[in-house]
C-alpha cells in the first residue's frame, strides 16, 4: 500500500499526496491531497473502482518521451463525434503516460492538419487534449522535477532534438 507523504496517481484526479488513514461510517479511507487542485479526496482503502499507482520515475518519463517521439502519432478522425468521444475516453481512462502522450501528439498533429486547411480543431479534440495534458503534465512535472508549465516545452525540445 502507500505511506503518508507518498505521491501517487489517482485516476482522473492526477497526482495526489497521500495523507492519513481515517475512518468514516465504519470504513477506512485514505485522505488524498491533489497536488494541482484544491480539494481533498477520500479514497476507500478496499476498493478497486479507481486506478491507483505510484508516480513514474524520471527514467520512466524519459523513456515514455523517447518512445512517443519514435512513433508516428497519427491523428484520429471519426465521422461521428460520439465515436471520437469514445475513442479518446478509452485512451484517457488508461491513465498511462505513454497513451496520454500519444493522444496529445496525435491531437497536435490533427491541429496542424486543420490549420493547413484553414480550419480549427474540433471541440471534442480540444477538450480531450486539455484533459490529457492536465493528467500527463502534472505527473511529468513531479517525475522530471520541473514546473508543470515547462513540461510541454521540455517534450517539444526532446522531440526537436531527436528529429534533427
Amino acid at each position: 500500500m502507500f505511506n503518508e507523504g507518498d505521491l501517487i496517481v489517482y485516476g482522473a484526479s492526477g497526482v495526489c499526496r497521500v495523507g492519513e488513514t481515517i475512518q468514516m461510517e465504519g470504513k477506512d479511507y485514505l485522505k488524498l491531497y491533489p497536488v494541482f487542485q484544491r480539494e481533498t479526496i477520500f479514497m476507500p482503502l478496499f476498493s478497486d473502482k479507481v486506478r491507483v499507482r505510484s508516480v513514474i520515475t524520471r527514467e520512466e518519463a524519459e523513456h515514455v518521451i523517447t518512445d512517443a517521439v519514435a512513433r508516428d502519432a497519427l491523428p484520429v478522425f471519426e465521422n461521428k463525434v460520439q465515436l471520437l468521444n469514445q475513442k479518446y475516453e478509452s485512451i484517457i481512462k488508461t491513465y498511462q503516460c505513454s497513451e496520454l502522450l500519444y493522444l496529445i501528439m496525435s491531437i497536435h498533429n490533427k491541429r496542424i492538419a486543420a490549420e493547413q486547411k484553414r480550419r480549427k480543431l474540433g471541440l471534442v479534440d480540444e477538450r480531450y487534449l486539455k484533459r490529457a495534458e492536465d493528467l500527463l503534465y502534472g505527473e511529468f512535472s513531479i517525475a522530471l522535477e520541473i514546473p508543470r508549465e515547462n513540461v510541454a516545452g521540455y517534450i517539444r525540445e526532446r522531440y526537436e532534438t531527436m528529429h534533427h
